[in-house]
This record gives structure tokens, C-alpha cells and sequence, in this order.
């Protein structure tokens, strides 16, 4: 199983707009013009199911085994797949806290509402980290950095996107406290801790000799992001022509970083099979891209169907499920198979994870909300 890719985020996996009762499971929200107008955002759902969907591919390996079959056919160098792992698929955890963040910031954030969010993150974490220490069992290397370590890699890689929500829902709430020049200020510091993790990962291909998928700063850019983006969202949403204008701004940005970051990719003489050309989320292209995609999903009019709104409703459960069985129900659908039909093991596999992962997070819920457990 790769530890190199990852999640789907928690607050941005589930959360609603603050309007929303946190407790149900309404779609996200905006409310616009202090309450008048109440705006339904189908393309968070969308993008939670499918940047949900993406990060379990990953975790099987099924973009990586591709490119590797593909560089057994053209030859050594990075290929589409590789190209889409990184630029595409490597999205995933950044869009998905943007979303969160920005959700968070569409109402004025006060200590109360950023206690309350960090709480809930609080449960969240100590819930779920705990079940994946005792399930992985994770080896803690010696001193205070190690135990650093563990603690924002969630107990090993399964969680860490929970400790970058909580630490982004702190560098949020303490730059939108700031105002005129010290809010730049605040954003300026968090441009700068980005810049310096992408400059220190990216070292001498630093990123090729470790993990580093989940430092939180590899993540600073998108509270700036958000902020910038939550008073505009009405806007946006209603404006089809300033939307795409400003999507196309970030994909240019994204466009020209990506050049520049793949122009000093890995030599392929220094590539093992995890084919780590770039680093995964240390990169300005990742954070220009997910904002993109956020951006062009408020458009969106088409309301999900059932099967899209259940697996938004619960794709927060399912990524918190699926590290512990995904491994075992690939396997078991490899004997079922019996052989007969390989390229199938893994997309089926993905399917039938989604879909015992989803009924296990209604089962959790309902079973909590009775007081079952």
C-alpha cells in the first residue's frame, strides 16, 4: 500500500456551509446578502466524491502501476499518468481543505466559531487517530521532532490531512483578525512559510528521500485563498463571465508553476518504482490548480443524484474507513477473480471499498446517534 497519497479532508469532506445544521446532512450552502438568499452548491458534493474516489486509487497504487506499465512501453521519463497522478489526482487534499476553509470563512470568523470548529476537529482527530494506532501499530522515531512527527502525520499517513485542517483553521482565524496592511502581512507570512517548505523539500531532491506529503505548510497558501474568495462568492456563483475570467488566471498561474517545477524534476536515473518526480503538494501549481477547481465547481446547477449525494453525504466516513479494509477487499476480489480478469482487481476492488465504506459510515452514524457505542 503507498503512503504517499492521500486523503479526502475531514472539515472539507463534511462540512456545510455555517448556515447549514451541522448536525444533518444538507448540502453545502452560502447565504448571501445577510440571509436573503439561501444558494445550494452541488459541485462541493461532486468534488467530494471524486477527489474521494481519486485518493483511494492512490492508495492501491492504480495511477503509479499505470505509469509504470506505460514507462515499460515508451521508456524512462515521467508519462501522462505520472502527469496526471501530480497534477490531477495530487489535488485532491488541497481542494478538498479549501473547500473546508472557505466554508468556514463565508461567515465572519470569531474565536467562537474557531473554538467550536476546533473542537469538532479535536474529536475527530482523537477518535480517529487512536483507532489507526492501534490498528497500524506505528514505529515512533526517538526525541521530540519524532513525536512531532506522528502527531501531524495523524499516527502514520492515514489521518494527517485532520492535524492540517486544525493547524489551517488557526492560521485562518488568526489572519482574518487582521486588518488592511496587517492582513497582508499575515498572508505575506503564510506565502513565505509555503515558499520555504517548497525551497527545503525541494532541495538537492530532497523530496525522493522522504515523506513530506504532509506538512501543514505545504498547505499556508490556501487559508489566503479562501479569505480572498469568501466575501466574492455571491458574486462568483452568479456571475458565469468573472468566474471563468479568474479561473483562467489560476490556471495560467498553475500552468506556468507547473513548467517550472517538472522543468527540475527527478533524473530518471534517480526514480524507483514510486516514480517521485516532483514533490506531491510542496508545489505553487498544486495550490493555483485546487483553487481553479474550486472556483469552476460554483457553477455547477446540476443537482447530484441519489448516488452522488450518499457518497458526499458519507465521504468523509469512507476515507476514514477504507485505510483499514481497502488492502483486504483488494485481495479478496483478486480470488474471487481467481486470476481470470487482473486489470479489473484494482478498479473493482476501489468500488466495492466505496461502497462497504459508505455503509459503514451510515451504520457508525446512526449507531452513534442512538448512543449504540
Amino acid at each position: 500500500m503507498s503512503q504517499s497519497s492521500h486523503p479526502t479532508a475531514t472539515g472539507s469532506l463534511s462540512d456545510r456551509s455555517p448556515l447549514s445544521n451541522p448536525g444533518q446532512s444538507d448540502p453545502a450552502s452560502f447565504n448571501e446578502s445577510q440571509g436573503s438568499k439561501r444558494l445550494y452548491l452541488p459541485g462541493f458534493d461532486y468534488l467530494r466524491v471524486f477527489f474521494m474516489v481519486s485518493v483511494i486509487a492512490g492508495h492501491v497504487n492504480l495511477i503509479i502501476g499505470l505509469a509504470g506499465q506505460r514507462a515499460g512501453v515508451i521508456g524512462p521519463g515521467p508519462n501522462f499518468w505520472d502527469h496526471f497522478y501530480f497534477d490531477v489526482q495530487s489535488t485532491a487534499v488541497p481542494c478538498f481543505i479549501l473547500i473546508s476553509t472557505l466554508l468556514f470563512c463565508v461567515k465572519p470568523v470569531t474565536w467562537e466559531s474557531t473554538l467550536k470548529r476546533l473542537t469538532k476537529l479535536g474529536y475527530l482527530y482523537i477518535f480517529w487517530v487512536s483507532a489507526w494506532i492501534v490498528h497500524s501499530k506505528p514505529i515512533l522515531k526517538p526525541g521530540v521532532l519524532g513525536l512531532i512527527e506522528l502527531t501531524l502525520r495523524g499516527g502514520g499517513w492515514l489521518f494527517y490531512f485532520i492535524a492540517v485542517l486544525i493547524v489551517m483553521t488557526l492560521l485562518t482565524a488568526g489572519i482574518s483578525v487582521l486588518k488592511g496592511r496587517w492582513r497582508l502581512l499575515g498572508c505575506a507570512f503564510s506565502v513565505g512559510a509555503f515558499l520555504a517548505t517548497v525551497l527545503w523539500v525541494s532541495h538537492d531532491y530532497h523530496w525522493t528521500r522522504g515523506q513530506y506529503y504532509w506538512l501543514p505548510t505545504c498547505f499556508a497558501l490556501l487559508p489566503c485563498f479562501a479569505l480572498w474568495l469568501a466575501p466574492r462568492m455571491g458574486s462568483l456563483i452568479e456571475d458565469r463571465s468573472a468566474r471563468w475570467r479568474l479561473a483562467a488566471g489560476l490556471l495560467a498561474c498553475g500552468v506556468v508553476a507547473a513548467l517550472v517545477e517538472w522543468h527540475f524534476a527527478t533524473p530518471a536515473s534517480l526514480i524507483e518504482e514510486t516514480r517521485k518526480w516532483v514533490p506531491k503538494h510542496a508545489r505553487f501549481s498544486i495550490s493555483f490548480n485546487a483553487a481553479m477547481i474550486v472556483v469552476l465547481s460554483l457553477g455547477i446547477r446540476c443537482k447530484p443524484g441519489r448516488i452522488v449525494s450518499f457518497l458526499g453525504r458519507n465521504a468523509l466516513g469512507i476515507y476514514c474507513l477504507h485505510g483499514f479494509i481497502v488492502g483486504g477487499v483488494v485481495k479478496g476480489v483478486g480470488l474471487v477473480l481467481g486470476g481470470r480478469l487482473p486489470a479489473l482487481v484494482i478498479p473493482l476492488g476501489i468500488v466495492a471499498t466505496v461502497c462497504v465504506c459508505a455503509v459503514g459510515a451510515e451504520f457508525l452514524r446512526r449507531a452513534f446517534r442512538e448512543r449504540l457505542i
